[in-house]
């Protein structure tokens, strides 16, 4: 047999044991109607919990009581007899985590004190109390406690209890000490919300006589939450369009806002019209997402004040492994990546329009082919005429006679000999064909020019001279970088710029800037506000995604209602609602600076010429300019030629009276 105590500070865990066990003797006659109160609501609350009996008087005939009950039903319990001594680290990670095969977790603290003496009263409530100092409560953890009517308000009323669903005190109702009492026993509850919204303690019941088997009509742990009776939550949030908008009352750091019309704030009010309660929404006091201090010992921004408890929950957080050690979060509802916004290139320059249609190696075939032509032609005139004794061709001829054609200009006479003229005829078709080719070819890039490949990978941004990147805030993006192990992008976070959205946007339109952030927030910015009414954007948005966000809203640690939220969260994504107001509030503000903006350009500035897709294309100066660049490089080699050829005649031309004495 065991003893279930060990000095101050003792610990042992009770195994599941036979039911006939002998229990140890009461030192005392406990009260007869407290005992069968506390057998009713272990029977009937805590059957299958991780069960903690703690006490400062492990002798009390009541809480021997206690022990004999829960010998007999074989429950894994842990039992303390604490005065207030620190305690071991396996007995807090067992406090905390409870036994995860079970499923509850339950306390009963048995304040046994000498009621006597109010000081002795208080001081032995507080020893055991202080026990809830070291232990992490979850909201659902069932907290029994069993004392004397004086200590029930002081005791539910306990800043540790702030956050829990279900705590009862079961109170004696005369004097005397434990052990020794009377028949009068009440049963008190704290309730979260039942005081226009505010905590208070609430008698359930109270019995002079022993209480039935079952305890009926009384609600002792609800089984839900769903009733906040108006409470107000404190809810912290940033702006980001179109998920969360609002306008702020003045320019002070964490002022309060007045939420608009946003895919979070719709959210916000049907589930605080499901739970009824009220909200107050202000911006965080640093303006910042949330991200680990540098010396490592807390966070800033949104997670910082919901890790401190200055904010009860946030709207639209990024999930991240090292956000959650920090706060809890509901479940997720918008997926979004992580990816590089920059500038479209621009189309290629139109001077060489002319030469674009065909690849390097198929000019560098060309000149090769005509040039072979040309040779085989004056091949075969000059064999021909040696066998018929007539002239031939000379090489120079025939090389510009094979380049006329490629030209179209064709030949005015054809060979005399039928070898020569078969030549010609396939050389022909040939230049028909090629020269089909390169038209269709022309047309099409001078309509539609050829871009550049944009930027897709950060391989590719790391490749361009110049180019510079930044961040439009602290947040998972900035960790992302900060963090990495990759050498290149260690070297990119050293230079990395961080500044707001506007500047970064005007950087990326400018020059080469790349714009790390969350891919849908930015689509509907740069729709909203660098969007023309034809739907062109000058941004490219990379394929590859750095990161695969997650967002929920973020809560503090222990809240009540976590839970609550989640499911209606939940709801609200399963039904389609989350996704189809998302899409109504962003095509109402797209259509509405669409419509802005195309009463501007009618109103102010005429559409230019060529523009409507409707109209032919009509070729400027701008797409011949390569046309007019050969004209010219003709002209200049023309009189290059007449130089050298002028100066090459001067040369052999004899001095007038040379020789001459």
């Amino acid at each position: 047999m065991w003893w279930p105590i060990v000095g101050a500070a003792g610990v042992v865990l009770l195994s599941r044991m036979a039911a006939g066990a002998a229990a140890p003797k009461a030192a005392r006659p406990p009260s007869v109607v407290l005992e069968g109160v506390v057998d009713l609501v272990a029977r009937q609350y805590l059957a299958g919990c991780s069960l903690v009996l703690a006490t400062t008087q492990p002798h009390s005939a009541v809480f021997t009581h206690i022990l004999r009950q829960v010998w007999r039903g074989g429950q894994a319990s842990l039992v303390l007899n604490w005065e207030g001594a620190p305690l071991p680290p396996s007995v807090l990670h067992h406090l905390t985590h409870g036994d995860s095969t079970l499923t509850c977790r339950a306390i009963i603290l048995h304040l046994s004190t000498n009621v006597s003496t109010t000081t002795v009263n208080r001081e032995a409530a507080r020893n055991i109390m202080w026990l809830l100092e070291e232990v992490h409560l979850v909201p659902e953890t069932r907290v029994v406690m069993i004392g004397h009517q004086v200590l029930a308000r002081h005791a539910l009323q306990h800043p540790r209890l702030r956050d829990t669903l279900y705590a009862i005190y079961l109170a004696t109702l005369d004097s005397g000490t434990l052990g020794q009492l009377g028949s009068g026993v009440g049963m008190y509850r704290r309730c979260l919300y039942c005081n226009m919204g505010n905590p208070d303690v609430v008698l359930l019941k109270r019995w002079l006589h022993l209480p039935p088997t079952v305890i009926a009509n009384i609600t002792i742990f609800p089984e839900k939450f769903e009733d906040m009776q108006g409470h107000v939550l404190r809810i912290v949030a940033k702006d980001l369009f179109p998920y969360v908008s609002y306008e702020r009352e003045t320019d002070a750091p964490g002022t309060m806002v007045t939420p608009r019309d946003s895919l979070d704030v719709r959210m916000l009010g049907t589930v605080a019209r499901s739970l009824n309660f009220t909200y107050v929404v202000r911006a965080p006091a640093d303006g910042q997402w949330g991200g680990r201090v540098r010396n490592g010992s807390g966070w800033t921004g949104m997670v910082g004040e919901l890790g401190r408890g200055e904010a009860d929950f946030s709207l639209r957080l990024f999930w991240s492994a090292a956000r959650k050690q920090a706060i809890d979060f509901t479940r997720a509802y918008i997926f979004e990546p992580f990816v590089i916004f920059t500038r479209k290139p621009g189309p290629s320059p139109q001077h060489l329009a002319p030469v674009r249609p065909f690849s390097g190696e198929v000019w560098v075939a060309l000149v090769l082919v005509t040039t072979g032509a040309g040779s085989l032609l004056w091949a075969v005139q000059r064999a021909w005429s040696r066998f018929s004794g007539e002239r031939g061709v000379d090489l120079s001829s025939a090389l510009l006679n094979t380049w006329g054609m490629l030209l179209q200009d064709p030949l005015t006479t054809l060979p005399d000999n039928i070898t020569a003229q078969v030549v010609v005829g396939m050389w022909w078709v040939f230049c028909v064909v090629v020269v089909a080719m390169y038209r269709c070819s022309l047309i099409a890039h001078l309509t539609a020019p050829v871009s550049p490949p944009p930027i897709d990978t950060l391989d590719q941004l790391w490749a361009i001279d110049g180019a510079t990147w930044g961040l439009e805030g602290y947040g998972v993006g900035w960790n992302w970088f900060k963090y990495n192990t990759n050498p290149k992008v260690q070297q990119m976070f050293s230079t990395m710029r961080v500044t707001g959205r506007e500047e970064q946007v005007t950087r990326v339109l400018s020059g080469p800037h790349a714009l790390f952030t969350w891919k849908h927030h930015m689509k509907t910015y740069l729709a909203l506000h660098h969007t023309d009414a034809r739907g062109y954007t000058p941004v490219h948005i990379s394929r590859q995604e750095l990161i695969s966000g997650q967002s929920g809203w973020g809560v503090r640690r222990g809240a009540p209602f976590l839970k609550p939220l989640d499911r209606l969260i939940g709801r609200l994504a399963e039904t389609g609602l989350i996704v189809h107001w998302l899409n109504d509030i962003t095509d109402a503000s797209l259509s509405k600076t669409r419509l802005e903006l195309g009463t501007q350009a009618a109103g102010d500035r005429p559409s230019p010429q060529g523009e409507d897709e409707d109209e032919d294309l009509v070729l400027s100066l701008g797409h011949l300019q390569g046309a007019f660049y050969l004209l010219l490089l003709g002209c200049c080699i023309a009189i290059l030629t007449i130089l050298v050829e002028r100066c090459v005649a001067a040369a052999k031309t004899p001095t007038p009276f040379a020789g001459r004495p």
